[in-house]
């Protein structure tokens, strides 16, 4: 075939600022971590990358093929989401270890651009709440008993929102109403939706606020 140009990629790809920025204090339990990475034209290789998560020095090496991590093209942005809440108080570090470009032209192989350098960023998370009263509150789900057979209880301070899924994920009822948007606590569910009662089985408490989310799986015995 003719060709009527071409480019030339030498350069590893790059890596720039982040997000939660360096040293950084945060008050979401929930917030991923981004990291500008880009090259050009070639793009970046996506299984080449590796990367470590630590928190208050306990470490976990990740790579592309974790649920974790993921790579926007729009953004250009290396995304680490967590699954579950940082632990209040805690040091949070991430650091992208290795990652190359996507550099190779069909059938014949040219080695890829990697950037090995260690790339680390690190923040604080600090999402404690102070009640009036001067006593300490974090967003937080309880329930108990449980399991349950005439009511259960619920605490879940600082929620916006509060509703019941089966184990089908249908939301069966919406509590969002009992809560009194500071501390929720002793809100009480009778297993039952439209006042029918329920039959045994497993059910899911999800809790919101602005910008993160808790889900308690419950058990109904009849």
């Amino acid at each position: 075939p003719h060709v009527s140009g071409f480019w030339v990629d030498q350069r590893a790809p790059s890596i720039g600022p982040s997000y939660p920025p360096h040293g950084s204090v945060m008050s979401d339990s929930l917030i991923p971590i981004s990291l500008w990475l880009h090259d050009w034209p070639a793009g970046i290789y996506m299984p080449s990358i590796t990367a470590f998560i630590e928190v208050d020095g306990m470490r976990d090496y990740l790579d592309y093929f974790d649920e974790e991590l993921s790579y926007s093209e729009e953004d250009t942005a290396l995304i680490y989401t967590p699954t579950e809440p940082w632990p209040d108080g805690s040091v949070i570090a991430f650091c992208l270890t290795g990652v190359a470009d996507n550099c190779h032209t069909g059938s014949i192989f040219t080695p890829r651009n990697a950037n090995s350098d260690t790339h680390c960023i690190a923040f604080t998370v600090e999402y404690t709440s102070i009640a009036e009263a001067g006593i300490p509150l974090r967003f937080e789900l309880s329930a108990y008993p449980n399991p349950f057979n005439a009511a259960v209880n619920i605490d879940v301070p600082l929620a916006k929102n509060l509703a019941i899924y089966d184990i089908q994920g249908r939301k069966i009822t919406d509590l969002s109403h009992k809560l009194d948007g500071f501390r929720n606590s002793g809100i009480l569910w009778d297993g039952t939706s439209d006042g029918k009662n329920l039959p045994s089985g497993i059910y899911y408490v999800r809790a919101t606020t602005h910008n993160s989310e808790i889900v308690r799986r419950i058990v109904l015995l009849r």
